[in-house]
Order: structure tokens, then C-alpha cells, then sequence
């Protein structure tokens, strides 16, 4: 006999649903009493918007005064005026004190941090980017609330702002900015008695929900999920010039009514307004009754053939979804039984064959060698079959007083402190957006590509220095790393022969850094000065200089 498909059961089984069930009941519920519930919940939206709009007005006018108090504030001036970070934050964890906002910044007259309040990694940073403060740094300062309110996104977070110039006699200092943070508190706030249920997001990010829940962080991904479901209707009601339509939609087995409104410009900010569609019927509840009981046999004979059906096609995807599940935690010796010759068994003898190659890949993947390829590849775009010249930070390492160290002890006792010595490193490598092309013993050859590869090589290097006495004590062990770092030219390719071949780098910018490398001494690290020179002007202090000359090169480096 041949076995019934997949496609055949699907068949059968939307078809009894949807005649049972949407043409039974839903098409009578939707055709008689959509648009009377729509009127009365376009309704209640417009009175939400009204009083929202309201508390923009009032949280704006409450900015506005107190940035004109403290920008006229004769003390915090002063601290501006002398442009030194330690003073103004100084002065702005004194307006924390007494200010009720949740963002206080000062910049310059150039644009750049002076202060941020609980933000001290951002003093430097420049902002004249940012909404709105270009028109403040020329000294002009905001107009009176008409439609929208400014807007900033600062890292996950949403804040209404308003900039004032900060200026003596005429002479612009700088900006003062303060802002409010929209939260779970607004949105309750929003919400008040009504039985609208407002949702703040920045975004594809819910930031602020007047619901809780036992599960919440569930509820909140859900809530996410639902924003990026309807992305293109809650885009067509954020971005329509006139009233925002209200339109119908489904969440959490609920058919909603939903209205989308921005909270300002400058920041894809917006509030979605939720009302339940059923809790809206409560007036026509009598009707919905009768057409309910009207389609309940046919929904009970639908629903029990569905759970046989469905638990006939459904065993064997649960049984993969498992296994999928065994795979994503790291367990690759799973294997499916195939039961049968239909759809399902092609894919689960599919599943089986792909979790061998997974499993003959991971080995592979094992090796340093196929990581450099993966890098470059996706650094720039590069095709790996064919040998190509590209410009790259290369950093060599190596562990000062390992021969001494291995003289003495057992095999065992070396590997134990190569993976410790050569594994901390290769993090490092990594966590500073490099790879480590291979190890050599004890010596580690790193690869930095990209625009900023100078600088990512330039802190890994100065962080193995100063991790490496820190190991040394905590496993009481007299080793120390040299390191040899250069910027310049590469040869990447394929090296080798036959089907032995090794992904790597060749080049005088390989060898000068290898020479650079075996000259540190331990705890040095030995920079070319055109290497420097990428850093800026500014990284030479501090550092000694010098000539050396290395076999190989004619001149002296």
C-alpha cells in the first residue's frame, strides 16, 4: 500500500478547519461586528493620544525649565567655560542630586562630552551628530513644543531631550542636554484606568509595557515577536502624514485591535496601543453566543479529527526537533531511526548524513589554519581559492624561558602550561577581532585586517603584556612573552602541495615581524615606527626608540 503524504494529510486537514471553523463562525463574527466595535475603539484611542500628547507637553516644559535654570547658572558656567571633564561631572553629579531626569550631557563648543551623567566611558565622545544639536551648538536654542518632541536612542534606551547653548556674554561653551527615559512607568502611566494596553518600543525593541506578567521576559519577547510580525503595518501607521488607521491583528491567541503612534522624531521611537477584540463585544456577547453554539459540533468534530491527524504527522517532527535540540547543545552522535519511505523518512535519512559531515567538519574546523580563511573571507570578501596581496597588522609572541622550562619537566607538565600561556593569548587574539593563524611551539602568529587593524593589534599586544605577569604568579612559573608587531603588505594564499596545504601569510611584513619578535625581550614588545605612526602621534610618549638591523633587511629598522 502505498504510504499517504505528508502534503495529502495537510490537506485534508486545513480543509475540515477552515470549513468547519472560518466559514462557520468566523466569517459571521467579523462580517457583523467589526465595524461597530472599530468605531468605539478608534474612539478610545483618540482620547489615549489626546492625553499622551498632553504628558509629552508637560515632561517637555518641566526639560525646558530646568535646562534654562542650570544653563544660567553662574557656578555651572564657569565649569564649562574651563572645558575640563573631572569639573563638569563634578557639577552634573550635583544636578543629579536635585533634578528629576534620567539623561543630564554637557559638551563643548565643538560638540564632544564633557560630562554624561552615569555615562563616564562617553567623556570625548562627539555628539554633534545627535538630533537636534547641530541647530543648539550654533546657539540657538529649542523652539516651543508644537507637534513632536525630540528624540534620542542611546544604546537600548529612548529618551524625550531638549538642548540648550550653554554661553557667557554671547560666547557659546557648549551645550547642556537633559532628557527623560521611557519606561514600564510611562506606559502604565499612559495606560491609567482604561483597558488599553500600551507598549513603548525603539525599534524592533520593546522598551516599556503597562502589562506584566508571571512569565515576563516571555511576554516581552512575544511582544517583539508581534512588533516584527506586522513590521510593514505598524511602519504604513507610524510614518502616515495624517491620523494613524487602526488596524486588526493577532497576539498571544487573541485577535487585537492595534494603533501604532510615534513618540517624536529624531529616533524610531513609537507606542503601540492594544485593545482585545473580544473584551470590545461585550455589548454583542448574546450574538456571539448563538453563532458560537451554532458551529459547536462542527468544531468538535473538526478539532478531534485534527488531533488524530496531527499526531500522526506530528511524531516524527517532534522526534527531529528533539534531535535538532541534542545537535544545537553540542551532541553530534545523535542519529534518527527511519520508519518509513515517505517524505519524513527522506528527510530524517537527510538529518542523519548532514550530522556525519557535521561531525568530520568540526574535526577540521579544529585547526587554526581554516579560521584565517574564514576571517579573511569575510574581512574582504576575498576568494580563498586564489593567492591574493592584502595590507594587515601581523603579531608574533613568544614565551621568553620556555627551553629552561621544558629541560626539567614532564611531557604532561609542558602541555599544561603551552595550552594555559598559548590559550589566554588566543582569546585575547580574538576578543580584539583577530585570529591566530597557527602556533609554533611556543610562539603564536596572530593576523589583524580591516581599517582600525593597527589599533586592535596594538591594544591585544599590550594586553598579553600585561596579563602575562599576572599568569606567571598565579601558576608560579618564571616565563615571560616577547612580541613583535608590524603593519604592511601580505602574500595570503594556499602553501604547500598535494593535499597537504596550509592557508596562510608569507611576506617581508611576516618576516620583520618575526625578527621584531625574536629581538623583545621578555615583557617587551617591539613596534615598527611606521607601525606607530597608524596609532597617531600621540601613542609615541612613553616609548623608547631605536635602530636595530635584522637579517634579511639591507636597512636598519
Amino acid at each position: 500500500m502505498k504510504p499517504i503524504s505528508i502534503r495529502t494529510r495537510l490537506i485534508l486537514l486545513i480543509t475540515v478547519i477552515s470549513c468547519g471553523l472560518l466559514g462557520g463562525i468566523l466569517m459571521v463574527v467579523y462580517g457583523n461586528l467589526n465595524s461597530a466595535v472599530q468605531t468605539k475603539v478608534v474612539d478610545d484611542f483618540e482620547k489615549t493620544q489626546n492625553f499622551f500628547n498632553r504628558q509629552e507637553l508637560l515632561i517637555y516644559d518641566r526639560l525646558i525649565e530646568s535646562a534654562w535654570l542650570i544653563g544660567q547658572n553662574p557656578a555651572f558656567k564657569a565649569n564649562v567655560s574651563l572645558g575640563h571633564p573631572p569639573s563638569v561631572a563634578e557639577a552634573v553629579d550635583e544636578l543629579a542630586g536635585f533634578t528629576k531626569t534620567d539623561l543630564i550631557m554637557v559638551t563643548d563648543r565643538e560638540g564632544k562630552v564633557l560630562s554624561w551623567m552615569d555615562r563616564p566611558e562617553a567623556t570625548g565622545k562627539a555628539m554633534q551628530d545627535m538630533p537636534g544639536l547641530g541647530v543648539v551648538l550654533s546657539g540657538q536654542y529649542p523652539e516651543v513644543l508644537k507637534e513632536e518632541p525630540r528624540l534620542w536612542a542611546v544604546e537600548d534606551q529612548l529618551f524625550q531631550v531638549v538642548s540648550v547653548p550653554v554661553e557667557v556674554d554671547g560666547l557659546q561653551l557648549g551645550t547642556l542636554t537633559l532628557g527623560t527615559l521611557f519606561t514600564d512607568y510611562e506606559a502604565i502611566d499612559l495606560k491609567g484606568k482604561s483597558d488599553i494596553d500600551i507598549h513603548i518600543f525603539l525599534g524592533p525593541k520593546l522598551i516599556g509595557t503597562s502589562l506584566k506578567s508571571d512569565t515576563e521576559e516571555d511576554y516581552r519577547n512575544q511582544l517583539e515577536a508581534f512588533a516584527d510580525r506586522y513590521a510593514s503595518e505598524i511602519s504604513e501607521a507610524r510614518d502616515s502624514p495624517k491620523a494613524a488607521p487602526v488596524f486588526t491583528a493577532d497576539f498571544r491567541d487573541k485577535e487585537m485591535f492595534v494603533f501604532v503612534r510615534p513618540l517624536g522624531d529624531g529616533a524610531p521611537g513609537y507606542y503601540l496601543a492594544m485593545a482585545d477584540k473580544m473584551n470590545q463585544l461585550a455589548l454583542l456577547n448574546i450574538l456571539f453566543r448563538k453563532i458560537t453554539l451554532t458551529g459547536a459540533v462542527g468544531f468538535l468534530l473538526a478539532l478531534l479529527l485534527a488531533m488524530w491527524l496531527g499526531n500522526q504527522f506530528t511524531r516524527p517532527v517532534l522526534e527531529m526537533a528533539t534531535a535538532m535540540d541534542q545537535v544545537r547543545s553540542g551532541d553530534l552522535q545523535v542519529r534518527l531511526v527511519q520508519r518509513s519511505r515517505d517524505e519524513y523518512g527522506r528527510l530524517t535519512g537527510a538529518f542523519n548524513e548532514m550530522i556525519q559531515a557535521l561531525r568530520e567538519r568540526l574535526q577540521l574546523s579544529r585547526y587554526v589554519g581554516s579560521h584565517t580563511m574564514k576571517m579573511i573571507q569575510t574581512a574582504s570578501g576575498m576568494d580563498v581559492e586564489r593567492s591574493q596581496r592584502l595590507e594587515m597588522a601581523v603579531l608574533f609572541s613568544d614565551i621568553r624561558g620556555f627551553t629552561a622550562y621544558a629541560e626539567a619537566r614532564e611531557p604532561e607538565v609542558i602541555i599544561a602550561m603551552l595550552n594555559a600561556w598559548l590559550g589566554f593569548q588566543s582569546e585575547l587574539v580574538l576578543q580584539y577581532g583577530g585570529v591566530v593563524d597557527k602556533f609554533v611551539g611556543d610562539e603564536v602568529l596572530a593576523l589583524f585586517i580591516g581599517e582600525d587593524a593597527v589599533v586592535r593589534a596594538w591594544d591585544c599586544a599590550r594586553h598579553i603584556q600585561n596579563y602575562s605577569p599576572i599568569l606567571a604568579r598565579e601558576r608560579n612559573e618564571q616565563l615571560t612573552v616577547g612580541i613583535g608587531l608590524h603593519y604592511g603588505p601580505v602574500v595570503m594564499g594556499n602553501v604547500g602541495a598535494g593535499d597537504r596545504l596550509d592557508y596562510t601569510v608569507i611576506g617581508s611584513t611576516v618576516n620583520l615581524a618575526s625578527r621584531l619578535c625574536g629581538s623583545a625581550r621578555g615583557g617587551e614588545l617591539l613596534i615598527t615606527e611606521e607601525t606607530m605612526n597608524r596609532l597617531g602621534a600621540e601613542s609615541h610618549q612613553g616609548y623608547a626608540q631605536e635602530s636595530m638591523k635584522f637579517k634579511g633587511f639591507s636597512e636598519p629598522v
